[in-house]
């Protein structure tokens, strides 16, 4: 990154009823990350982060509201966002949205097998590559334009300031967002995966002049009937055999 790095807010959240970026970051990486805003707020890219919250505000309600509203999500990953929870939370809830998102690699970071699992269907883009910014202004700028004819959920910092929750109250929260990312993502992949039975073969078209059945196979021949012995010769009766021996009648032969 050629940007000149700095550590103060470069300016102030986006609060309007128009598209914007929700921005996830680490707060140790915020010298680069505010290098990136204050480049892409140049080039008229509205966008929220959490040094827009109100110092009296409570930060689970203002970061959930931001996160609703927003038309896509960007996540700054490196290792100091990997070990920060609020990264995670904040991640886990835009999935159970189902919001876009678009994760920016600042440095090589290793990803943990569940948020690497559920980052993996959506873009990426690595600071190291040559055209890293161009590709990273075109996706954001697809983002916004493709979620403004969906007329998204504006953002307004509440008027009413709740008390903020304990620490273990919070805690459980970001465990029960977390838990609500692992049902959406469950309920994401059995969308994605195709049936494996095949389905049946659909009927024959009747209305049609001449329809193809499907074919019958003929039922099997009956065993021809057992052939019987054939007579060639009849035995005399008893007056032939008188003749015979007298010579006066020859013999007769059947079946010729």
């Amino acid at each position: 990154m050629n940007e000149t790095h700095q550590s103060t807010a470069p300016f102030e959240a986006y609060s309007g009823s128009g598209p914007y970026a929700f921005i996830s970051y680490a707060h140790a990486d915020k010298s680069e990350v505010y290098a990136c805003l204050n480049r892409w707020r140049r080039q008229g890219i509205d966008m929220w982060y959490d040094e827009g919250i109100p110092p009296a505000g409570e930060w689970v309600e203002e970061i959930a509201a931001a996160i609703k509203g927003s038309s896509i999500v960007v996540v700054f990953i490196s290792p100091s966002a990997v070990d920060s929870r609020y990264v995670k939370s904040e991640v886990g809830y835009a999935l159970s949205l189902d919001k876009n998102i678009l994760s920016i690699h600042l440095t090589e970071t290793d990803l943990p097998a569940g948020l690497e699992l559920c980052l993996q269907p959506y873009q990426s883009i690595r600071a190291e590559e040559k055209d890293w910014w161009e590709k990273t202004k075109e996706a954001l700028q697809a983002g916004l334009s493709s979620a403004s004819a969906d007329e998204p959920i504006p953002f307004e910092a509440p008027n009413v300031v709740p008390a903020p929750l304990p620490a273990e109250e919070r805690e459980a929260e970001l465990w029960r967002l977390w838990d609500e990312v692992r049902e959406s993502q469950r309920r994401r992949r059995q969308r994605e995966t195709p049936p494996t039975s095949a389905p049946p073969p659909p009927p024959p078209d009747l209305s049609s002049p001449d329809p193809v059945l499907p074919s019958i196979p003929a039922p099997p021949k009956p065993p021809p009937p057992p052939k019987t012995a054939r007579k060639t010769d009849a035995p005399p009766k008893p007056a032939q055999r008188q003749l015979q021996r007298r010579g006066q009648l020859r013999p007769q032969r059947f079946g010729r």
